[in-house]
């Protein structure tokens, strides 16, 4: 008795105890500090991000990747598949059995009572391949929360930029209702003196007018971008943000058959079938009959001692595994057929963006031309406003021409931006000024 009662107590020491963790009820925003971290394989120190200082890019995209929500629901899930897979590492316990007969009639006077100590060998033999499994899948859950770092990091450069090129084009639609609005003002004094009438007035309010919306609509597209860039950094919503000057995206050398095997989501890929060719493996062994083996001890009433072998062998008549075996089957064939997909997909994707990329180029190089073709004239054109050779509303309607050539080689080279930030995240491309200030 006493050493079943010394051998409950070991095994009662080696558990583990239940410990109360209450959810949060309340919204939790992170503190601008980014952590030690390990950011697609690279160890980064921590780095403090002082509230009111213009941000970089490159802090923008540590607080990104340190305190989004989303990756921090995915590391979370990681930590579980870490958990599985010591759980997969771990081999089979054996199992102990017992009982005790007490003879109440009859000559015996003796206890009976038999023990049996087992193993099951069907998963000693499937453990290494439930262990390879596991790996492979483990590798697969962080390749994914590798790439969607790598999708965070595209999200905030892509919001960045945007912020940069709507803050650029409110610029030039401040600058051209400042244009605008005396000539707008001459005419409507003229209207009201009644020395024009309404069809002469009327095309200047309208361009004030459509400035004025266009202003609007600019402060509200940025106000939401920069709404999203809290939104993905964690941050209160309160809290005001600036960014310092962006790097200039530099022309990408796209080849024309791009290699995506080194891709964090392909790599993924790559890991999920190995898992599953493990399971069609585990499958394959299931077929054969899970052997447990024990060892038996006992007594009978007479005082008679007996020591043997037992085993227990299903008889694969009926089932035989096949259908788990069709499954690992159906599932390995079905991860070749998406990594086969995804590889189409992304050379699809990398062809039309490489088109549109070509032929912005070509319509900024038009616009460039046409622009600088029309400030040559501005310096002319205020000469001869200011000696009476042109009229307010002609110098109005020529600088007001060269604006609109600037806003729309500001919303070219944007839309150029963005496809050129596509591509990146596309190719697995990470920018030359990525973490930068800890080289």
């Amino acid at each position: 008795m006493r050493v079943w009662i010394v051998l409950s107590l070991l095994l009662l020491s080696g558990c583990q105890h239940y410990q109360a963790q209450p959810l949060v009820t309340n919204p939790v925003y992170a503190a601008l500090v980014v952590p030690v971290a390990s950011i697609s394989g690279q160890v980064l120190p921590s780095h403090s991000v002082v509230p009111g200082t213009p941000l970089t890019l490159t802090e923008l995209e540590l607080l990104a990747v340190s305190h989004n929500p989303q990756l921090l629901v995915l590391r979370a899930n990681a930590g579980v598949q870490e958990a599985q897979l010591v759980d997969a590492g771990l081999l089979p316990d054996p199992v102990l059995s017992g009982n005790r007969d007490h003879p109440y009639s009859g000559p015996d006077q003796l206890n009976a009572w038999s023990s049996n100590l087992s193993m099951d060998l069907g998963a000693l033999l499937q453990h290494a391949h439930k262990h390879r499994a596991m790996l492979a899948l483990n590798h697969q859950i962080h390749l994914d929360l590798l790439w969607q770092e790598w999708l965070i990091l595209a999200q905030v450069r892509s919001l960045a930029y945007r912020i940069q090129g709507d803050s650029d084009k409110l610029k030039l639609a401040r600058e051209r209702l400042v244009l605008l609005k005396p000539l707008a003002d001459n005419l409507n004094r003229a209207l009201q003196h009644g020395n024009i009438d309404k069809i002469v007035q009327q095309p200047s309010q309208l361009a004030v007018e459509d400035t004025e919306q266009q202003i609007h609509n600019l402060t509200l597209s940025r106000l939401q971008d920069e709404q999203a860039l809290h939104a993905l950094l964690d941050l209160p919503p309160q809290l005001s943000l600036s960014l310092a000057a962006l790097p200039t995206l530099v022309d990408l050398s796209v080849p024309t058959t791009p290699d995506f095997r080194h891709r964090p989501d392909m790599l993924a890929l790559q890991a999920g079938y190995a898992s599953a060719d493990e399971h069609l493996r585990i499958a394959i062994l299931g077929q054969f009959p899970d052997i447990n083996l024990g060892i038996n001890n006992g007594s009978d009433t007479t005082g008679t001692h007996t020591v043997g072998l037992s085993f227990q062998l299903p008889l694969p008549v009926f089932n035989g595994n096949r259908g788990h075996i069709a499954i690992a089957h159906a599932t390995r064939d079905s991860l070749q057929q998406e990594y086969q997909e995804r590889l189409t997909q992304a050379q699809r994707e990398v062809d039309n963006l490489r088109s549109r990329v070509a032929l912005l180029r070509i319509q900024i190089t038009h616009v460039q031309h046409d622009l600088e073709i029309e400030m040559q004239g501005q310096k002319s054109w205020a000469q001869a406003l200011a000696s009476h050779q042109i009229d307010l509303m002609t110098y109005t309607m020529l600088m007001n021409a060269c604006l609109q050539k600037r806003m729309d080689l500001q919303q070219v080279q944007q839309s150029l931006d963005d496809q050129q930030l596509a591509l990146m995240s596309l190719l697995g491309i990470v920018p030359s000024w990525e973490y930068s200030p800890h080289a």
